[in-house]
């Protein structure tokens, strides 16, 4: 089973020193108000937090603070 979950940038930096690097980290989208499309995803995923540090310059040259995503989950064999 496949699952999604609709995340938000909250902050991009760029440690120092580190050229091509970025870390990166992801919230989950909110809105308090039911005719919003985040009001059905901050249902099921109200909370949590994803770092991570990315190396491939062209996946980062345009992201910025508050872009959104989905995010897939999919199961894979160990």
């Amino acid at each position: 089973m496949i699952t999604n979950a609709k995340v938000r940038v909250e902050s991009i930096t760029k440690p120092v020193g580190l050229k091509d690097y970025r870390d990166f980290i992801f919230v989950p989208v909110y809105s308090s108000d039911p005719t919003s499309e985040n009001y059905s995803w901050s249902k099921w995923t109200p909370t949590g937090r994803i770092h991570l540090g990315v190396t491939n310059t062209e996946a980062f040259k345009d992201a910025k603070v508050g872009d959104e995503f989905l995010l897939s989950f999919t199961p894979v064999e160990a």
